[in-house]
């Protein structure tokens, strides 16, 4: 507890103006510092945690292709003027009333459609930006998972397709 008081005074001090001056700094009592600095950072290590970033090894030709786990933010690149794919495993089929919902939907272009027959039926997502620098989430249920995506827009770089084993 004492080394977590100590992290979360190094980064007071950082940023308070007051630091200095002993009598006029509200924060300089240990128990309201910890407590002031607690919240902010395990929720910053917690959303960069869950971050699953695509990785060169995990392309299979244009599909990078992500292991899946429950809870995981995975990172979706896009490109104004690019349709990207997200591809649903086979016989996966989207569920409830609202199965696929975006943060954005006046920036990104969001459709779904359906490929193979009904053995080998696959649902695919279509993704669009309308617009470089813009980044919304994007939730998808379906009967076997729920995925949690993050979309980027950039000006160049994007992915065909994506997809989960």
């Amino acid at each position: 507890m004492t080394s977590s008081r100590r992290c979360c005074r190094a980064i007071h001090q950082s940023r308070c103006k007051w630091w200095n001056c002993r009598s006029r700094c509200p924060c300089r009592d240990n128990s309201s510092l910890f407590l002031l600095r607690e919240r902010p950072l395990n929720r910053a290590i917690r959303g960069s945690a869950a971050r699953v970033q695509p990785s060169r090894s995990g392309y299979l030709n244009a599909v990078q292709v992500y292991p899946f786990a429950d809870g995981a933010l995975y990172q979706v690149y896009a490109s104004p003027g690019q349709v990207t794919d997200i591809a649903l495993q086979e016989g996966e089929q989207l569920v409830g009333s609202g199965p696929v919902a975006p943060g954005d939907t006046v920036r990104w272009i969001i459709g779904d459609t359906e490929s193979g027959s009904a053995t080998t039926k696959r649902v695919h997502i279509l993704v669009k930006p309308t617009r470089p620098d813009v980044i919304t989430n994007l939730v998808i249920n379906t009967d076997r998972r729920t995925y949690h995506m993050e979309l980027r827009s950039t000006g160049r770089t994007y992915m065909a397709s994506v997809s989960w084993i």
